[in-house]
């Protein structure tokens, strides 16, 4: 699946092993490599109702994948775009998942974290909400897939935008018009805040003149797509002027005096 969706600059939605927590990393590790950034990885598997006889419904367990695309792809009409990360969503579709996944605001001592931190596996917390924009990328450049899904819709598009110019003559004011429209394509997603920021250059030793006779043109185009916040931390500590603060209030209390007395 990771050299199709490689060709296809798509993601895989893929289903674990459905054990436990160990089995899950495992199962990860033997799937990480330099294209693994285009997988994404879901475990345990979820519970939800089926109708089978057209009367009562029941509930099954069935894999996670289906209910994860559906939010990839409630994320991208909402945003308008693949340039965001489908995690925290609520599924309305699933009862829970096949085996309780511990998680607990403010610890990281707990299933939810393990399977996401550890071994870049996506999950299910509370039993309905979306953990984790992990990919089995081995470089962690591409860890979190709304980089990777930017950087796919990036090349996906470039080739459409720049159609126009092929077959013109190879000249400097082509090939600055070339350029002017990779930026104005650059400009607009660090407008939406899927990329960074970005720069371009012609390098000339990479456009030797036999490959600019055979109307080869190399641009280079350094860019950085926009992470996820994925940790927050916070330093924690006595903050004492707050205690200034409290006296002048205090003193603006008593009439604004600097000093009071108070005899029995």
């Amino acid at each position: 699946m990771s050299a199709v969706c490689k060709r296809l600059l798509a993601i895989g939605i893929v289903d674990g092993p459905n054990l436990d927590r160990t089995a899950a990393g495992q199962w990860a590790e033997r799937l990480r490599r330099d294209d693994g950034r285009y997988l994404y990885a879901i475990d345990p598997a979820v519970r939800r109702f089926a109708v089978l006889d057209g009367s009562d419904d029941t509930i099954l367990t069935r894999p996670a994948s289906a209910t994860v695309a559906a939010l990839f792809a409630k994320r991208d009409r909402a945003r308008g775009g693949p340039y965001w990360s489908p995690e925290n969503q609520t599924s309305s579709g699933i009862v829970g998942t096949a085996r309780p996944i511990s998680y607990y605001d403010g610890e990281v001592d707990h299933e939810a974290n393990f399977l996401v931190s550890t071994c870049g596996v996506n999950t299910f917390i509370e039993g309905k909400e979306l953990f984790g924009s992990e990919t089995l990328s081995n470089d962690t450049n591409w860890r979190f897939v709304n980089k990777v899904r930017t950087e796919n819709a990036i090349r996906a598009s470039l080739p459409g935008a720049l159609r126009k110019w092929r077959g013109e003559n190879y000249t400097a004011h082509n090939a600055l018009m070339i350029v002017k429209t990779i930026e104005a394509f650059l400009d607009e997603l660090v407008a939406l805040g899927a990329v960074l920021g970005y720069t371009r250059y012609f390098d000339r030793a990479l456009n030797p003149n036999a490959n600019m006779r055979n109307g080869i043109l190399r641009i280079e185009l350094p860019h950085e797509n926009t992470p996820i916040i994925s940790d927050m931390q916070f330093g924690m500590r006595p903050y004492s002027p707050a205690f200034d603060i409290l006296a002048a209030d205090i003193q603006r209390a008593l009439g604004g005096h600097d000093a009071v007395t108070l005899a029995a």
